[in-house]
């Protein structure tokens, strides 16, 4: 199956409403999420989006372009500010979030368990995913969003598909494992782009005959291939955008940049991002002062832009 140009659409999901799960959208740093979730609409489905939390950063174009922003519903998750945004979708003016948010506020008080205040803001904060009406899927890329949207698709019925998109990275608080584990045995399906990070899940504890390889493909159309050259005495220029952690695979282009130094090729290679590994970049002298994770897009701020031959990621 070819996956549609830009402007054309197929009807192979039409009647299919889903609702895909992230931690923070818009996030500019997280493509692969706009991505897929393109990709539905443009194959029919009526897709809606549940985020944690907002951002006021930079983002493609394709979120307003499809109107992506006023599909979202900021679950909140917990706290005063989720039952706040709950009160806002009862009054709201999209016609479908209000209606959803007040048939949903009815079943999710009648039928979810509340043992704790804790459980009654969970309880407000999935209103509007309990009352979306014709819900067909729920597709969580966030494991602790698919743990806190699972009331729903217990309650109504509905499936659940996760993608995992690799271990926690250190020093960052994952999911506890006794709620991973509700998430791999509730789950229909758990998706993963290679048959490592397959085998990875499964140590987690998810049932192997759940996991599905899917790689996470592109739209060639979106990176139109342009000959380079450089000029003479011009150095090669290499950038390389991600977390500052060794499971990144930074050791590979520095190996590789020492071959590249052996055999003459003058070079600057440079990085963007953060993480525990940043002060060793940062002796380096290889850390772009703008490596500021998830603020904006590079040159937004009025500087240049960091310009590069070769993308390294």
């Amino acid at each position: 199956m070819q996956p549609p140009s830009a402007s054309a659409s197929s009807s192979e999901l039409e009647g299919v409403r889903l609702l895909v799960g992230t931690a923070l959208f818009p996030n500019a740093l997280q493509p692969w999420f706009l991505n897929s979730t393109v990709q539905a609409i443009r194959h029919g489905a009526d897709v809606y989006i549940a985020a944690a939390a907002g951002s006021s950063a930079g983002y493609q174009k394709e979120v307003d372009e499809l109107g992506l922003l006023r599909r979202t519903l900021y679950i909140g998750m917990y706290g005063l500010e989720g039952a706040r945004t709950r009160a806002r979708d009862l009054i709201s003016s999209r016609a479908l979030i209000r209606s959803s948010a007040r048939a949903g506020l009815f079943r999710a008080l009648r039928d979810l368990p509340i043992a704790s205040a804790r459980d009654f803001l969970r309880t407000l904060a999935l209103a509007v995913p309990m009352g979306l009406p014709k819900l067909s899927l729920v597709h969580c890329h966030a494991l602790s969003l698919a743990w806190f949207l699972l009331p729903v698709c217990r309650s109504r019925g509905i499936p659940m598909v996760v993608t995992f998109h690799g271990l926690t990275p250190e020093g960052v608080q994952g999911l506890e494992p006794s709620r991973q584990a509700e998430v791999y045995n509730f789950a229909h399906t758990v998706l993963v782009n290679t048959e490592w990070a397959r085998e990875q899940v499964i140590e987690l504890g998810c049932p192997r005959d759940r996991t599905h390889v899917l790689p996470q493909g592109i739209r060639l159309e979106d990176f139109p291939f342009t000959p380079r050259s450089l000029a003479p005495g011009e150095p090669l220029r290499l950038l390389s955008v991600g977390r500052l952690h060794r499971h990144k695979g930074y050791s590979d282009v520095l190996r590789a940049l020492a071959r590249l130094n052996a055999g003459g090729t003058r070079f600057e290679y440079r990085v963007v991002g953060s993480g525990p590994h940043r002060a060793r970049f940062e002796r380096l002298g290889l850390v772009h002062p703008r490596a500021i994770p998830g603020a904006r897009h590079l040159g937004e701020d009025g500087s240049a832009p960091i310009r590069a031959r070769i993308e390294a990621l």
